[in-house]
C-alpha cells in the first residue's frame, strides 16, 4: 500500500474520515496490520484478532467508555496506519492497528464503528470497549470511507467510493440482521449546486443527530462543506447551505453546530437553525 500524508487522506480536518458484500457475520474483523512493522508493539493486534462478540453488537450497561485513535507515521512523516484504544475504568481492549485508510466514529453506549480497508476490500465492524469485543457487520469490494453507529443495536451507515475511479458511491445501510449493505442515499451530481460551491470533495462526515433521528451527510472541500439532513423514517431531505462552513459537530433537532473553517485552532463555533423534515412517510 502507498504511503501518503495524513493531512491529505484528512482533507478539511475531519479526523473521522472514513463492504463482496456479505452477511451479518459473527466474526472478528479482518483488515491489513500497519505498513511499517516496527511501528508496532507486542501487545498490538490487527481488527482481525479482536475476540468476536458471541451476540453481536450488544450496547453497554452504563459503563462509562473512553477511545483513542491516533494515526501511526513513519520516519518521513507518511501516514502509514492508525491505533484504537479503547475501554472503561476497569478493563481495556488491547491496541488495535488499522491499515491507513481506516476510520472511527463516535461512540454510542461503549461502541463505535469501525471501516478499515486493507487495499482490496474494505470491512465494517462494531467493536465494544465494555464487552472487549468486535462484530463485523460487512466486508465489501468498494472503499468504505467513513461510517456512523447507530442507536438500534447492528445499526449503522458508511459512505463509499469506486476502488478504481473513486466515483462517489453514496451512502448505504446496515444492518445486523440483512444479508448485505443497501443503498440508503445516492451521490450528488457534478452540476448540483452544493457540489459546484465545495469544489473537489476530499472527505464525507456522516453525524447522527442526538435523537437518533436525523443523519447528516457533510460534504467538504478545501475551503468549505455543505451538509444535507436527511429524517431516516421518511428519507426527507434539508440543506444547509452556510456560507463557509466548517466541521459539523453536532446535529441536533431544530440547530446544527458547525466549526468555521480557519488555519487556527482553536476556530469560531457558529450555531445554525434549521426547520427539519417533515416527519410524513413519504409516499
Amino acid at each position: 500500500m502507498p504511503t501518503r500524508s495524513w493531512t491529505t487522506i484528512l482533507g478539511c480536518g475531519a479526523l473521522v474520515a472514513l463492504v463482496a458484500i456479505g452477511a451479518g457475520a459473527r466474526s472478528p474483523a479482518r483488515a491489513a496490520p500497519i505498513d511499517d512493522p516496527a511501528a508496532r508493539t507486542s501487545s498490538d493486534v490487527p481488527l482481525a484478532d479482536v475476540v468476536a462478540c458471541p451476540g453481536g453488537p450488544a450496547r453497554a450497561a452504563g459503563a462509562e467508555t473512553w477511545w483513542r485513535f491516533a494515526p501511526v507515521l513513519d520516519g518521513a512523516g507518511s501516514l502509514v496506519g492508525w491505533t484504537l484504544d479503547g475501554g472503561t475504568q476497569d478493563s481495556a481492549l488491547p491496541k488495535i492497528v488499522l491499515p491507513a485508510e481506516s476510520s472511527v466514529s463516535a461512540d454510542v453506549d461503549g461502541r463505535v464503528l469501525v471501516t478499515a480497508d486493507d487495499g482490496a476490500r474494505s470491512v465494517i465492524a462494531v467493536v465494544s470497549a465494555t464487552d472487549r469485543c468486535a462484530t463485523v457487520l460487512a466486508e465489501v469490494p468498494m472503499v468504505a470511507r467513513s461510517g456512523v453507529l447507530g442507536q438500534r443495536d447492528g445499526t449503522g451507515w458508511f459512505h463509499a467510493v469506486d476502488r478504481s475511479t473513486r466515483r462517489d458511491l453514496g451512502v448505504w445501510r446496515l444492518t445486523s440482521a440483512s444479508s448485505g449493505p443497501a443503498p440508503f442515499l445516492s451521490p450528488l451530481p457534478d452540476d448540483d449546486p452544493a457540489v459546484l460551491r465545495v469544489g473537489r470533495v476530499f472527505t464525507t462526515q456522516l453525524v447522527l443527530g442526538a435523537t437518533g433521528d436525523q443523519l447528516a451527510i457533510q460534504s467538504c472541500g478545501e475551503r468549505t462543506c455543505r451538509t444535507r439532513v436527511v429524517h431516516l423514517a421518511t428519507g426527507r431531505e434539508n440543506r444547509l447551505e452556510a456560507p463557509d462552513q466548517g466541521l459539523l459537530l453536532v446535529l441536533e433537532r431544530t440547530q446544527a453546530t458547525f466549526r468555521d473553517p480557519c488555519p487556527g485552532d482553536p476556530c469560531a463555533v457558529r450555531v445554525v437553525e434549521f426547520t427539519p423534515p417533515s416527519t410524513e412517510v413519504l409516499r
